[in-house]
């Protein structure tokens, strides 16, 4: 496997408005404002309906393992965070789909938390799933 470098830019989409802005909230309060930015602040006209609920797109910038560990945990503790953490990828990877390449997805995710970081990749495994289990030995 090769060696993530950091910083990178993850994307994520929360399931509604009020999930994207409370993650938002856990985040300032852990690392401070500038590390989460809405990619599409407006709606495409006659879209606020679709924009509201579930289509908006968060960047993070993550600078550590760490990072990625304080995202995750950060979505999974907001009510129905489970969208933003099932969406959660690399920037040039994001689609916004759930389910579509989950194994994939839940891989590089994986890669990204590395071996110090237990609690935010049980967290993301309740969630996500790889083809195969990690070995957490």
């Amino acid at each position: 496997m090769t060696e993530t470098a950091f910083p990178l830019k993850l994307r994520t989409r929360p399931e509604c408005k009020a999930d994207g802005e409370a993650l938002e909230g856990e985040l300032i309060a852990a690392l401070g404002s500038d590390r989460l930015t809405l990619l599409n602040p407006k709606a495409s006209h006659g879209e606020d309906v679709l924009h509201a609920v579930g289509g908006m797109v968060w960047e993070f910038e993550a600078t550590s393992p760490r990072d990625v560990a304080l995202l995750i945990q950060a979505m999974a503790s907001v009510p129905d965070g489970h969208r933003m953490v099932q969406t959660l990828d690399e920037a040039e990877n994001f689609t916004g789909d759930a389910f579509e390449d989950e194994a994939e997805r839940a891989k590089r995710i994986l890669a990204l938390l590395g071996d110090g970081e237990e609690n935010a990749l049980q967290t993301y495994l309740i969630y996500c799933s790889p083809d195969e289990e990690p070995d957490l030995t």
